[in-house]
C-alpha cells in the first residue's frame, strides 16, 4: 500500500516501516495530517536519523483488520496531499 502511494519505505521489509519524508517541516506536516485522521505514528528527525532522512515510523501487525488497513491507506493519501 505505501509503495503504491509513492512513499519511500527505505527498503524496509519488517512490520515497523519507516516512511522517509525528507525534511523535518514536511515530516511534521505529514505526521500532523495522520494525527488528524486518528492514525498514530512516531516522527523521527535528525539527529535521530540521518540529515535529509526525516521520517515517520509506523507499525502494522496481523492484529489490524482490513478496514483499519484501508483507513490507514486513506489517511496516508490525505497526509501526502497535506505535506
Amino acid at each position: 500500500m505505501l509503495k503504491s502511494l509513492g512513499l519511500d519505505t527505505w527498503g524496509s521489509e519488517t512490520p515497523a516501516v519507516p516512511i522517509v519524508i525528507g525534511d523535518k517541516q514536511r515530516a511534521y506536516a505529514f505526521w500532523q495530517a495522520l494525527l488528524e485522521k486518528n492514525v498514530f505514528t512516531v516522527m523521527s528527525i535528525a539527529p535521530a536519523v540521518p540529515v535529509g532522512k526525516d521520517l515517520i515510523r509506523t507499525a502494522i501487525s496481523a492484529g489490524h483488520t482490513d478496514e483499519q488497513i484501508d483507513r490507514i491507506g486513506d489517511a496516508m493519501a490525505y497526509a501526502i496531499k497535506r505535506s
